[in-house]
């Protein structure tokens, strides 16, 4: 289980975010404009938790972390200098496969219990990183199956 996993709460996102633009001089209007965002939606990143995790897609998350220069661990780890192996999103995929062989379940079952859609995910692995999927859908994914969510973030 990934440190978030443990803390089971969303602290602390937003106070990194905005360290992290005003470490590199960046105004808020200009991180907004790098990523195509509303003003007002990109203040909520900086201001809300949960918004980091629920609303940002994980593409956006990882274009987000690409302009503060930072990497995704610096978010959500206490100590983001902390190295992991990164999992390849096939290896999502293959757990997925087991867990619903191993609990006897269809995929609308197992969707049904983690709350995604997940079909699109199995027939084009790219479809995670799409606009679709947040940052939340990959953790409940992970969790339900007992893997670190961190791990399947590009983590440079």
């Amino acid at each position: 289980m990934s440190e978030l996993d443990e803390k089971k709460s969303y602290t602390e996102f937003s106070k990194k975010i905005k360290s992290a633009r005003e470490k590199i001089g960046l105004s808020v209007q200009e991180v907004a404009s790098k990523m195509m965002l509303s003003k007002e939606f990109y203040m909520d990143l900086e201001t809300f938790d949960d918004d980091v995790m629920l609303c940002l897609s994980i593409n956006k998350f990882l274009e987000l972390c690409k302009i503060l220069k930072i990497k995704p661990s610096y978010i959500f780890l206490e100590n983001p200098e902390e190295t992991y192996q990164t999992k390849d999103i096939e290896d999502l995929v293959e757990s997925i496969d087991d867990y619903l062989k191993e609990q006897n379940i269809s995929l609308v079952a197992f969707e049904e219990m983690v709350g995604w859609e997940v079909r699109p995910i199995l027939d084009d692995r790219s479809e995670i990183f799409g606009e679709k999927y947040s940052l939340a859908a990959l953790h409940d994914i992970c969790v339900l199956l007992n893997l670190d969510w961190l791990k399947f973030l590009p983590n440079n």
